[in-house]
């Protein structure tokens, strides 16, 4: 079946979300990005505005962030963590309307916050690093100090895609106590990647859980 309309990809995705998924993204159709977001706007099904999102993080198409935005505050929390996956995606290296990119990244700061479930809590932090979002400086820097690893190493990598120097310290002081193994390699990786990387890191220990 051929998507010509926003209910034709609602009934797509209803019957068999998988397929459908995968036609769509297959599917040369002009405007494809606009008849998704209209989907994900009618969408009843927290299933259907979950694939709609995974679909969009796949596209990548910056022409998806208006529409991604609302799905920020959606009441599912797994549609949340995948708007933001795609919010990174849609938005890494692409210039936006000034107003656009500040409402994106104070909602994914307000998403970054302790009291958000881990899985949005570390989309959050991927898609403030995709965005190069300087705002989130401050808050990276404290999370390499969280208890959670995904949480270290996901504002490891986003510091490193902002270029921020001078989370250097934080990054090298982090790194001395560091005991995950996928951690520390992603400490290393990110001082390498700032220009911090002497050469004096301890060698990775090895995760015991």
């Amino acid at each position: 079946m051929e998507a010509a309309s926003a209910e034709d990809i609602l009934r797509m995705l209803e019957e068999s979300p998988g397929a459908g998924r995968q036609h769509l993204m297959q599917l040369e159709l002009e405007g494809k990005t606009a008849l998704l977001c209209q989907a994900l706007d009618q969408a009843t099904s927290a299933h259907v505005r979950l694939v709609l999102c995974n679909l969009m993080a796949s596209l990548a198409d910056p022409a998806a962030l208006p529409c991604l935005l609302p799905a920020l505050s959606d009441p599912d929390d797994h549609v949340v963590a995948a708007a933001c996956d795609a919010v990174g995606n849609c938005a890494y290296d692409q210039p936006m309307p000034e107003r656009l990119r500040t409402d994106l990244v104070t909602r994914l700061l307000q998403l970054s916050g302790e009291t958000s479930p881990l899985p949005v809590r570390t989309s959050a932090i991927y898609a403030l690093g995709l965005m190069r979002a300087p705002q989130a400086s401050a808050m990276l820097r404290a999370a390499l100090d969280d208890q959670e690893p995904s949480i270290r190493w996901n504002a490891a990598e986003a510091l490193a895609h902002i270029g921020d120097a001078g989370a250097i310290p934080a990054l090298r002081a982090r790194s001395q106590r560091e005991t995950h193994e996928r951690v520390q390699r992603i400490l290393a990786s990110a001082l390498d990647a700032l220009g911090g990387n002497d050469g004096g890191l301890p060698s990775i220990a090895t995760d015991s859980r």
